[in-house]
């Protein structure tokens, strides 16, 4: 579930800011053994949920109409070795 938030106003004639929250759910699955830092106990393997913040940087002057994800999430069934907060960048075509 995401909730996105969008400005009307261009910032340095360069980005449009926008920003969402989001609650992400999903199973585990790996085609190969999981990696240490996602092992889990048995009985929670099934399904990993994260909360999050983020703020959305659309450019306004780009054909692509490139955005950039900044978000945090705080992951909600993790053991020690998940970080109890983890910061994303990513790129996507849409807002």
């Amino acid at each position: 579930m995401h909730k996105r938030f969008y400005g009307s106003r261009e910032y340095f004639h360069l980005v449009h800011l926008g920003a969402a929250v989001f609650f992400d759910a999903g199973r585990d699955w790996f085609a190969e053994a999981p990696p240490a830092a996602v092992l889990l106990p048995t009985t929670q393997r099934q399904m990993l949920k994260d909360l999050g913040v983020g703020l959305r940087l659309g450019s306004s002057r780009s054909s692509q109409g490139a955005v950039v994800h900044l978000d945090l999430a705080f992951p909600l069934d993790r053991n020690q070795a998940v970080k109890a907060i983890q910061f994303l960048v990513t790129t996507s075509q849409t807002f």
